[in-house]
């Protein structure tokens, strides 16, 4: 019997405490016909309590979740990570360690980020999951990339195709 990523998902939402497992199916189906983001599509929903889902989620792959809040990252790393990159695949870089570098998704499925991670970056990479709200919370300071950014305002950037140039 094969075990398919939408019932990875719906399984990892019931556990993370998805009362509506109907509605949940329901959700991932449209994401798949739409070829959109399955996380994405549970947690816009509002099905699932967003941070207890990642962390079960984490569980499931054996991805780190990181449950610490405070996600600025040590020595500036912002500035020696493509903005870029960090902006249109939402990924947060958290450590780097001479060849190795920890980024934070809270999208493992994301095979564009993973892709374009791997073009543009030389080093060994670790995924984990963060907090969905830790997450936002740096990113929406201002930082070195010289400006605020809301959670609308990715969205937006994420919507248009990525441009490595």
């Amino acid at each position: 019997m094969s075990f398919s990523l939408t019932d990875l998902l719906a399984q990892t939402a019931s556990e993370a405490g998805c009362t509506q497992s109907q509605l949940c199916r329901q959700t991932l189906e449209e994401a798949v016909s739409r070829r959109g983001s399955l996380v994405e599509a549970l947690l816009d929903a509002n099905l699932v309590d967003e941070d207890l889902f990642i962390e079960h989620l984490g569980r499931s792959l054996s991805l780190p979740f990181t449950s610490d809040e405070s996600l600025e990252p040590a020595d500036n790393l912002h500035n020696r990570f493509p903005a870029k990159l960090a902006l249109r695949h939402r990924v947060y870089p958290a450590h780097l360690s001479g060849a190795d570098l920890t980024l934070l998704t809270y999208d493992p499925f994301n095979l564009d980020a993973r892709q374009a991670v791997g073009q543009e970056v030389r080093k060994r990479i670790t995924w984990g999951l963060p907090p969905v709200g830790a997450f936002w919370k740096p990113c929406t300071r201002a930082t070195a990339w010289g400006r605020r950014i809301s959670k609308n305002c990715w969205k937006v950037a994420m919507a248009t195709p990525a441009r490595m140039t």
